[in-house]
C-alpha cells in the first residue's frame, strides 16, 4: 500500500473564451478551449498519524485551511468515499496565484487524483469528474488534461487532439479577482463572435497562422479596461515577434503564440527588460503523472516553464 505520492500538475491557458449566458445559480455559461501548459505546481501526499487534512505550502499568502481548494478537494473526496482523512498535503507553488492560469483548480484536481490512489479507492474518471464539478468550474478540466473544448460552466468537456504549441508567457506581479471580472462583464448580444468550432479546428490542425488571427477572450474587455498596462504587455509581445497575444482567463497572465520553440526563446530574450515573470511554455498533452517517493525528502520537480 502506497504511503507517499508526488504529482506535477500543470497550469492552463484559454485559447478561446466566450461567455454566452448566466445561470440562476450565479455561474456563467461559457465556451472555451482549455490548453494545459508546461508550468507546474508539485503536490506531495502522505498518510499521517494525525487525523484531519493538513496542508503546508511554500507560498505564505496561500491559505492552508478550508480556504484552500486542495483542502476542499480532500474533504469532498473523503466525504464521498466515507474515509476518515489523515493526510498531509504539501504544495510547492510555481503557478502564480490569481493569474488566470488555473493553479488552484489544478492543485485540487491533483489532490483528487492522488488521494484516490493513496486511499486505494478505485474510482474512475467519471466519479472524479462528479466530485470536481462541486469544487470549481476549471477543476474537471484538470482531471482530463491536455486540450479540451469546454461548455456549460466549463465542465462539459470534449478532448481535442493537438500538435505541440509554443507560447511565451508574461505574468504580472499583481492578481485579478475572477469574480469581479465576471461581475463587471456586460453582455453584448449583437456582437459577432467567431464560432468556437473554427478555433477548435485551427488547434487540431496546428494552423498557427489562422489561430493567431482568431484568439479570443471576452473577459479582456473588462481586465484591459481596468488595467491598461496589460494592453501594453500584449503590444510588447507582438512587437517582440509573437504571432498574436491573449489574456488567459480573467488575467492578468498574457501569452503570445510563437512560430516555434526556437522563436519563443528569441521572443523571451527580447523581453528581458520587462520586469515581469517571462517564460517559455509548451503544450502539455500527457495525463497528470502520479509518482511514488520516499521520505524524508520532498524533492522539487524540475518540470516548469523556462
Amino acid at each position: 500500500m502506497k504511503k507517499y505520492l508526488k504529482i506535477d500538475t500543470p497550469a492552463k491557458v484559454n485559447l478561446f473564451l466566450n461567455v454566452v449566458g448566466k445561470r440562476p445559480d450565479g455561474y456563467h455559461e461559457i465556451e472555451t478551449i482549455f490548453h494545459a501548459i508546461t508550468l507546474f505546481d508539485t503536490i506531495f501526499l502522505s498518510k499521517s498519524q494525525k487525523k484531519g487534512i493538513q496542508i503546508e505550502c511554500n507560498e505564505p499568502s496561500l491559505p492552508t485551511d478550508e480556504g484552500n481548494l486542495a483542502h476542499q478537494a480532500a474533504k469532498a473526496l473523503s466525504d464521498y468515499a466515507r474515509v476518515v482523512p489523515a493526510v498531509m498535503i504539501k504544495i510547492h507553488k510555481r503557478i502564480p496565484i490569481g493569474s488566470g492560469l488555473g493553479g488552484g483548480s489544478s492543485d485540487a484536481a491533483a489532490t483528487l487524483i492522488g488521494l484516490a490512489r493513496l486511499w486505494n479507492l478505485g474510482l474512475g474518471r467519471d466519479e472524479l469528474y462528479g466530485i470536481a464539478r462541486g469544487l470549481g468550474a476549471d477543476v474537471p478540466f484538470f482531471i482530463l488534461g491536455g486540450t479540451a473544448l469546454g461548455r456549460g460552466i466549463g465542465d462539459r468537456l470534449t478532448p481535442i487532439e493537438t500538435p505541440e504549441i509554443h507560447l511565451v508567457l508574461i505574468v504580472p506581479k499583481f492578481s485579478i479577482s475572477t469574480r469581479e471580472v465576471y461581475k463587471r462583464l456586460k453582455f453584448r448580444l449583437t456582437k459577432e463572435v467567431l464560432d468556437i468550432s473554427i478555433i477548435s479546428d485551427c488547434v487540431k490542425k496546428g494552423d498557427l497562422s489562422k489561430l493567431s488571427r482568431h484568439l479570443y477572450n471576452v473577459l479582456e474587455e473588462v481586465s484591459l479596461r481596468d488595467y491598461p498596462y496589460l494592453q501594453k504587455l500584449k503590444e510588447r509581445l507582438n512587437f517582440a515577434g509573437a504571432l498574436s497575444s491573449l489574456m488567459s482567463g480573467s488575467g492578468p497572465a498574457i501569452f503570445g503564440l510563437a512560430p516555434s520553440r526556437e522563436e519563443a526563446y528569441k521572443i523571451k530574450d527580447r523581453l528581458k527588460d520587462i520586469g515581469e515573470l517571462v517564460c517559455v511554455v509548451s503544450s502539455f498533452n500527457s495525463q497528470v503523472g502520479v509518482e511514488d517517493f520516499e521520505p524524508p525528502l520532498f524533492p522539487l520537480s524540475s518540470r516548469r516553464g523556462d
